[in-house]
């Protein structure tokens, strides 16, 4: 059997299998690109692919990581199953947060009107909508418009920090931390810090003032913030004082913001070019939006299976904004085989979703 570990082999020898070996000084890193390859590993064998290959900046910044996103282990499992189970409770994917979703549909549809006639930056009202229900699902708070200034700082921190992380040598920088001490100042460690920090300040005044609103007596929770902390009471009552933790709550309130508000603003923002350039695509969707919905009543997610159309438009829109092309850096949680190579634990694996987004022997 053929081995991947710290002796290297060609990468002419993968590619027939579809996936590549990169190689940081002695760790490789696997770039799985086929759609059954994926579903054997990710899918099928998802324990083995687990684990994340963490930042080491935010170790340095707060002596260890936390978060799901930067976390492995027990404290990613127990965190995940707490925000899964919660967010679950507070209506995500039922009629309570389409609720939620649709009011500032309706807000949104007000902002769009107010500016009939003159040109506008359609893709920041966006913003705001998103970022109203991640606030209102998180403290059950909406910015409002006298917090719009409010609302812009925290956006422009979080693109910092995107914009920050797409740069090529920051990207070396996070898989290879050690190249930090050669590469041109300032690093990433250095250029991400300033600003998590400023992001940390937002959340842990949100969480202060909203802390203070908390009835812990009650089991009924009205947010997500809510039920941490009544869960991280719970525990220390009984002794555990490290798992849920203020660190960790504000570490969940940046992941639950920036997975939520990048990912569905720039898929909208795409959907609506989609739409706005295609007259054979505006003429289908109104047509069967005039048969379906009508006039007078907003869309809820009741009517997808009446409008196969508008369905299809929003999965072909996923499926070419492509938008997390590599998605999250993994590493084996134990020794593995793919498509008869040896792979041993800590091997890095990613994702190669833009390849198979793009395969047209995939099936839609």
């Amino acid at each position: 059997m053929n081995s991947i570990g710290n002796e290297g082999i060609s990468l002419r020898d993968l590619l027939p299998s579809l996936f590549w070996g990169i190689f940081w000084t002695n760790k490789p890193f696997i770039i799985i690109a086929s759609y059954e390859k994926l579903k054997e590993t990710f899918v099928k064998d998802g324990d083995t692919y687990v684990d994340k290959q963490l930042g080491a900046q935010e170790k340095q910044r707060l002596g260890q990581n936390y978060g799901v996103l930067d976390t492995n282990g027990e404290m990613w499992s127990i965190h995940r199953r707490f925000a899964l189970t919660n967010l679950r409770d507070l209506g995500l994917g039922k009629d309570l947060m389409q609720e939620k979703i649709l009011l500032e549909v309706e807000s949104l549809f007000k902002d769009i009107d107010s500016n009939a006639g003159k040109p506008f930056d359609f893709p920041k009202l966006l913003d705001r909508s998103v970022g109203n229900v991640i606030n209102l699902t998180l403290f059950n708070k909406r910015f409002e418009t006298t917090q719009r200034d409010e609302f812009a700082q925290l956006k422009s921190l979080i693109d910092g920090i995107r914009d920050v992380a797409s740069e090529f040598r920051y990207f070396i920088q996070f898989l290879v931390p050690w190249t930090s001490k050669i590469l041109p100042k300032p690093s990433l460690g250095e250029k991400v810090k300033e600003r998590r920090g400023m992001l940390d300040d937002f959340f842990y005044s949100q969480i202060d003032e909203h802390q203070k609103e908390i009835d812990f007596d009650s089991e009924e929770n009205s947010d997500f913030v809510e039920a941490y902390l009544k869960e991280q009471r719970k525990r220390e009552e009984d002794g555990d004082m490290e798992t849920f933790s203020r660190k960790q709550l504000c570490a969940m309130c940046f992941d639950l913001w920036i997975a939520g508000l990048l990912t569905t603003t720039s898929t909208l923002t795409w959907g609506f070019s989609f739409y706005l350039h295609d007259p054979k695509i505006q003429k289908k969707i109104h047509e069967e939006l005039d048969k379906v919905i009508g006039n007078d009543r907003l869309i809820t997610t009741s009517d997808k299976n009446n409008l196969p159309y508008m369905t299809a438009f929003i999965n072909e829109t996923q499926r070419l904004a492509n938008i997390i092309p590599l998605n999250l850096l993994h590493v084996t949680t134990k020794d593995t085989v793919i498509d008869g190579f040896l792979i041993e634990k800590g091997t890095g694996v990613i994702a190669q979703i833009s390849t198979v987004m793009l395969d047209e022997e995939v099936p839609l």
